[in-house]
C-alpha cells in the first residue's frame, strides 16, 4: 500500500507538470525547417524575447524571438487576448510588454503562416511569411529567467 501511495504521487506529479513534449530546437532550425515543410514542426523553443506586438483589432499578442519580426529566420509566438490576464498572472506581471529581454520556453508547432498587407482596411495582394506558435494553453509557455 505504502508503495503504491508513492507510485501515484509520482504519477500525479508527473502530470502536473510543465515539461515540453517535443524536443528542443534552436530557433532558426525551427524557422527554417517550418518553411521547408507544410505541416511544420512541433518543437520546444527557448529564446528571449526580442519585440513585442500587440493588434487590438486582431486581438492578439505577438512575443518575437528576433527584432525584426519579418525575417524568415524569426519565430513568433501567437497569444490570443484572452489568455493574456492568465500570462499575467502566471509570471505575476501587469502586461505582457513586461517579457521583452526576458527568456522563454515555449512549445507548440511552428508553422509558417502568410501575413497580408492592408491599406486603409483593404488587403493591398502583397505578403510575407511569418512562423508562428499558436498559444493555445498557458501551461505551453514558462519563464527562464
Amino acid at each position: 500500500m505504502k508503495y503504491l501511495a508513492i507510485l501515484l504521487t509520482a504519477f500525479i506529479l508527473t502530470a502536473c507538470s510543465t515539461t515540453s513534449k517535443y524536443p528542443h530546437y534552436s530557433v532558426s532550425d525551427a524557422a527554417q525547417t517550418s518553411i521547408k515543410s507544410q505541416n511544420g514542426l512541433r518543437s520546444t523553443l527557448n529564446f528571449k524575447v526580442e519585440g513585442i506586438g500587440h493588434l487590438k483589432g486582431n486581438k492578439e499578442w505577438y512575443l518575437n524571438a528576433l527584432h525584426n519580426y519579418k525575417l524568415p529566420s524569426n519565430v513568433t509566438v501567437v497569444i490570443k487576448e484572452k489568455l493574456a490576464p492568465q500570462l499575467s498572472d502566471k509570471f505575476n506581471i501587469k502586461s505582457l510588454n513586461e517579457l521583452k529581454n526576458k527568456e522563454i520556453e515555449v512549445y507548440g508547432l511552428v508553422k509558417r503562416e502568410k501575413i497580408y498587407f492592408y491599406n486603409k482596411g483593404l488587403s493591398t495582394g502583397k505578403f510575407y511569411y511569418q512562423n508562428h506558435i499558436q498559444l493555445t494553453d498557458i501551461e505551453q509557455i514558462k519563464l527562464l529567467n
